[in-house]
């Protein structure tokens, strides 16, 4: 198995980032590979190389959304390679209608030969900021242009693609800017499904917000889903709610409803011990019946901001979901 961790800010008098490639076995751990990880290495200052990183297994994809290029200051990049080919690598991609301060890079995510990038500075017709998610398809780490993503509702400063993941037929981005219910902030995440028989077109399906939006609570800031397990589930972060204090931070699952197959809030997710300024939410993860939850600002024994990552099992249901049935869930391993 792979492993990629970015270090956006290594080199820090430069900012030029990079990330590191390492090779993991059950039995022995994991291995740091110098040759692989020399791929993935800023080029100019301030270029944040790594600041997003996504692997399959098979292709890893390295986002340096702060990189400028022709486009203009800031407009980004992504690197993706393939390791299982000696080829010749192919060079960054870019957005085709990149602009300066496009920030394409700050998210991706790549499954099997599907990758997606984020660009959450991303302009649309005389607004700014409205973000976009380019979708690529992928063969030894060369990328085809296939589709440009927007919300269905996105407005100026919503930053749709500050967060994308893909699993299966299911992409899932991230608006953490946008005003639903004319609520500042409270955020909004976006689920697009292929269209059937639509040569793999995607169109959204559903707008997700949580049962209750808070102002200023980034719901979208982070997000996860389990595509290609059962139950598929959808798993959003909102780091900035206040529920134990200021920047506590909440999560929330959604899985189909059994009857409908219509995306319903589930699970509500909070530390145990949450605090302010733990920012629980921050990152998330999904595999079927387990969601990881990190809190960088949580304080402990090992010190102020030590940070934690907080472990779920979720009830796992014929379809993800029993009608009637809401859990709060507020307990972890850590």
């Amino acid at each position: 198995a792979q492993l990629i961790v970015g270090a956006p800010r290594r080199l820090e008098s430069t900012g030029m980032g990079r990330a590191y490639v390492f090779y993991c076995d059950f039995d022995i751990g994991c291995t740091y590979d110098p040759t692989s990880s020399s791929e993935f290495i800023g080029v100019h200052v301030g270029d944040q190389c790594g600041y997003s990183v996504a692997t399959d297994g098979v292709d890893f994809a390295v986002g340096s959304p702060y990189r400028s290029t022709s486009a203009g200051a800031r407009a980004g990049s992504v690197l993706v390679r393939n390791f299982m080919t000696t080829d010749p690598s192919p060079p960054p991609i870019t957005a085709y209608d990149g602009e300066a301060h496009d920030m394409f890079g700050l998210s991706v995510s790549i499954s099997g030969s599907k990758l997606m990038v984020g660009a959450p500075g991303a302009d649309s017709i005389m607004t700014a900021d409205t973000g976009a998610v380019y979708a690529y398809q992928c063969t030894t780490g060369w990328c085809d242009f296939t589709q440009k993503l927007l919300g269905g509702d996105s407005m100026p400063g919503d930053n749709f693609g500050w967060s994308v993941a893909t699993g299966f037929d299911l992409v899932v981005v991230g608006a953490p800017l946008a005003n639903p219910e004319a609520i500042t902030a409270a955020g909004s995440a976006y689920v697009f499904e292929r269209v059937p028989g639509g040569g793999g077109v995607w169109w959204q399906e559903k707008k997700l917000v949580p049962s209750e939006p808070f102002a200023g609570g980034f719901f979208g800031h982070s997000v996860s889903v389990s595509g290609g397990a059962i139950p598929h589930r959808i798993v959003v972060g909102a780091p900035f709610t206040d529920q134990a204090g200021r920047w506590t931070g909440t999560a929330y699952a959604f899985s189909p409803h059994c009857a409908t197959g219509e995306w319903v809030q589930t699970h509500e997710m909070s530390a145990a011990d949450g605090a302010a300024n733990d920012v629980f939410g921050v990152a998330v993860g999904v595999w079927a019946d387990t969601v990881v939850v990190g809190a960088p600002g949580d304080d402990h024994g090992l010190g102020i901001d030590a940070g934690s990552a907080h472990v779920y099992l979720l009830p796992l249901f014929a379809c993800g979901f029993e009608s009637g049935d809401v859990g709060d869930w507020s307990t972890a391993v850590d």
